[in-house]
């Protein structure tokens, strides 16, 4: 089944910050159900490749639409059937996708900006159609590159990511109040170490602060949510309870709805230290969980139907890839400057009541849109030596 091809208005946002702004509409809400949907099954086709994982759910669902928008015929219901798509929910994609752009785009010049950045690659004999370029510019944000060739395949990429860095010197008082420990131990799991040696030593970032926090029977995790200088996202982590705890969580993944996670933390005096970490996955593969959805025919040139997006019989998915980053130094030290007029006095913060918690060993983390719940990006941490 096409999906017709119209541009939806885009829509006009205004306010500094994105928790300044109105209610996010139905749509973006629906964007969120769909993409948070694959985290599971992304995580799962990565996690035994790499022992430190970043990767966006939200980045694949756009390429996903993007494709599905310019395929027809038994192409395109192949890939409606794969990921269970109807028309109604169709409908509403474009002005969804459009809102999470648009405030991507707003907040691009921010010291701390996160994002997604869509790209297509095709051949210069390929000739895309007017309304497939635009849709994919105004509603995607996607560049399109013309690369010399006389192929037909079509390639589709994502980059996603956070930058937080070393900034702020003004604020150096605050660094030496939260004792920037430059060594500490981080134990690793069995399979990341030998049998001499089961920790290394780190970095380690410490946050103080009110923040919103709670624990996680099933899953035997604490669980934080740390804020960005940029208040748009947040950085959710969990952190099992014991250093093999990570197997557990990933397992309980399928039925983990980060949404209702977050509305059962509460807000509280807690004392975090996670460890530097900047590491990339580049060129993600994933043509192998879309092929094992039951989508062929758009890898197969003979047969494959893209003619909503080029009047070329032959054109077909090439590939279909993801280069996601992260990195973290002092992260939420803006928040941490707000939060310290909210501390109890210092001669209580020791007491028992004051929460502690240390990613000091394997553990997830997700970066959330904290507006409607989207995952922008999500990923495990279990050996932070990891540079790009």
């Amino acid at each position: 089944m096409a999906f017709p091809l119209f541009v939806f208005p885009l829509l006009l946002l205004s306010g500094e910050h994105v928790f300044c702004r109105e209610s996010a509409p139905s749509s973006a809400h629906q964007v969120m159900k769909i993409s948070n949907g694959f985290m599971a099954e992304l995580f799962q086709a990565f996690n035994e490749d790499h022992e430190n994982l970043v990767f966006s759910p939200f980045g694949f669902a756009s390429n996903i639409f993007m494709l599905l928008e310019g395929s027809s015929g038994e192409t395109a219901s192949e890939i409606e059937n794969a990921f269970h798509f109807n028309n109604e929910s169709l409908g509403n994609m474009r002005s969804g996708f459009a809102y999470y752009y648009d405030i991507f785009e707003e907040n691009k010049g921010d010291s701390e900006a996160a994002g997604s950045y869509n790209k297509i690659v095709v051949e210069k004999d390929i000739l895309l159609r007017p309304l497939y370029k635009d849709l994919m510019t105004l509603i995607y944000r996607a560049n399109i590159t013309e690369t010399p060739g006389n192929g037909s395949g079509l390639e589709l990429h994502s980059d996603v990511g956070i930058l937080s860095h070393w900034r702020d010197f003004e604020r150096l008082p605050v660094y030496v109040f939260l004792s920037h420990e430059t060594a500490a131990p981080f134990y690793l799991s069995k399979s990341e170490s030998s049998s001499s040696e089961n920790e290394i030593y780190v970095p380690m970032i410490p946050q103080v602060g009110v923040f919103r926090n709670g624990y996680d029977k099933k899953m035997k995790c604490s669980i934080v949510e740390l804020l960005f200088e940029a208040k748009s996202v947040s950085l959710l982590l969990l952190i099992p309870d014991e250093t093999e705890g990570l197997k557990s969580i990933i397992e309980n993944l399928p039925s983990l709805s980060i949404p209702f996670l977050l509305n059962t933390l509460t807000q509280s005096e807690v004392e975090v230290s996670m460890p530097q970490v900047a590491f990339v996955n580049q060129m993600l593969d994933f043509s192998p969980i879309l092929k094992k959805r039951g989508i062929g025919k758009a890898f197969d040139p003979e047969i494959a139907d893209f003619s909503q997006a080029s009047s070329g019989k032959s054109l077909y998915l090439k590939s279909l890839t993801q280069s996601s980053y992260f990195t973290s130094s002092f992260s939420s030290i803006k928040s941490v400057a707000e939060g310290l007029p909210k501390l109890k006095p210092k001669e209580l913060r020791r007491k028992r009541n004051t929460n502690r918690l240390s990613a000091n060993h394997p553990f997830l983390f997700f970066i959330i849109f904290r507006e409607t719940g989207l995952i922008l990006l999500a990923g495990k941490v279990e050996s932070p030596t990891q540079t790009p």
